[in-house]
């Protein structure tokens, strides 16, 4: 599986204008069946997993491990191969 270090979360301001404290995520529900969904698509497939969820200053950090088996999975790795 192909991977890319990414921000999961951090203290800025979101898509709802509102901002989501780092101290406030608790992952261990998530990591217990860490599904990658392609625009939080609960509707899609998985396009992979996330591992080794953790915390640097006030981000949150996390590696993206693609499905290259799917089609999805691989289409979606060179999107976001593309904007690294």
């Amino acid at each position: 599986m192909a991977e890319l270090r990414q921000v999961l979360s951090n203290e800025t301001i979101n898509d709802y204008d509102m901002v989501v404290l780092s101290d406030g995520i608790d992952w261990s529900r998530y990591e217990k069946n860490p599904v990658l969904l392609e625009n939080h698509d609960w509707d899609s497939q998985p396009i992979g997993n996330v591992v080794n969820i953790h915390r640097e200053g006030n981000d949150w950090i996390g590696t993206l491990k693609f499905a290259e088996g799917t089609e999805r999975g691989k289409t979606c790795l060179l999107y976001t191969s593309d904007a690294a």
